[in-house]
């Protein structure tokens, strides 16, 4: 069994994917969508299920826009509380961007790096990555692990250069809300909020029509894109990466062209 549920997430994400045994599945969560999507939604799906059952193997934070991390501060606040565990967190704050040198919903990237630092939630932060930044590196083979039971994770996004053009931008938006970066504090002062693009329902037939053009705003570009493989089945998970970067990353996996894929959760929520 390998199945994918994107739960209602307002203007965001929020994918529970399921895998194993159909009767007692293990379980991935990637995004919380805004906090709203975590009071209403994804709360009660956990709530609902046996207090043995509530651990997930892997749980994504793809990037720092507020649609897709603003319910993982109320998530991860409820955890204890919850019972939930975790085999890992994903999640690249501004102490994996510095690594990657050597950022919207910035303020809430701070404050869910302070939770991943507090020792009493034991919480596994980038376990996986030895604590190092989510990412790939030019001229080296797709980052690309395994789960229990045979799941695996292959890398698509972000690379170096993407995480480390994240800094100014993280820098000025911690400045703006008095955090320094890194630190893991809550704003002393709310931030300037930029203004969010909302689509409503554009007529396909005149999307169609128009010339691609691809993203470049930097926090998307920081996002963790995955291709999970289970059993012979493929779900690409793009979270908001940029075309471009994935387009690159599927030409590097070594295999026979084209790549087949049975779902696609397609970038910026399709």
């Amino acid at each position: 069994m390998f199945s994918i549920e994107a739960l209602p997430a307002e203007y965001g994400d929020s994918l529970w994917i399921e895998y194993g045994s159909a009767t007692k599945p293990m379980r991935i969560l990637i995004d919380c969508g805004t906090p709203e999507v975590y009071k209403n939604t994804l709360r009660t799906r956990i709530k609902a299920l046996k207090p043995t059952d509530r651990h997930f193997e892997l749980f994504i934070v793809s990037h720092i826009d507020a649609d897709h991390i603003g319910g993982a501060l109320d998530f991860i606040a409820e955890t204890k509380d919850l019972g939930v565990t975790f085999g890992d967190i994903w999640f690249n704050g501004y102490k994996q961007l510095e690594k990657a040198s050597n950022m919207l919903g910035v303020a809430q990237a701070e404050e869910l790096t302070g939770m991943l630092e507090d020792k009493s939630l034991k919480l596994p932060w980038n376990k996986l990555f030895s604590g190092s930044p989510v990412m790939i590196k030019d001229g080296k083979k797709l980052p690309s692990v395994e789960l229990s039971d045979g799941m695996t994770f292959t890398l698509l996004s972000p690379t170096t250069q993407q995480l480390v053009g994240l800094i100014p931008e993280w820098k000025t938006t911690c400045e703006d809300a008095g955090i320094v970066p890194g630190s893991g504090a809550k704003p002393s002062r709310p931030a300037r909020r930029n203004a969010q693009e909302m689509l409503g329902d554009p007529p396909v037939e005149l999307l169609a029509d128009k010339r691609f053009t691809s993203d470049k705003a930097k926090p998307n570009g920081s996002s963790i894109a995955v291709m999970a493989e289970y059993k012979g089945k493929r779900m690409m998970l793009a979270a908001d990466a940029h075309a471009p970067v994935l387009l690159s990353s599927l030409n590097r996996m070594e295999e026979a062209k084209p790549i087949e894929v049975d779902v696609v959760k397609l970038a910026h929520h399709g």
